[in-house]
């Protein structure tokens, strides 16, 4: 139990640092362990911060494209 509690503490770190690639493999160790059942409300919870925590980062990240890509276009050649 000590374990997994310090599994999920080091996730929920990560995802507060918005580290979502991080926060995920240290959730997918726990895939193959026996979880209580609040551990397994809290590595729900936490799958799903990343999920949407990488879902925004990406369409951040597309917004930024677009405006590169409209600012280029913008630009004599």
């Amino acid at each position: 139990m000590e374990r997994v509690q310090g599994v999920l503490d080091a996730a929920r770190k990560r995802i507060e640092e918005k580290r979502w690639n991080e926060a995920l493999s240290l959730l997918a160790q726990l895939a193959c362990r026996q979880l209580t059942p609040d551990e397994e409300t809290t590595l729900r919870s936490l799958k799903a911060q990343v999920q949407q925590g990488a879902r925004a980062a990406g369409a951040i990240k597309i917004g930024a494209e677009i405006n590169r890509l409209l600012e280029e276009s913008k630009t004599p050649r």
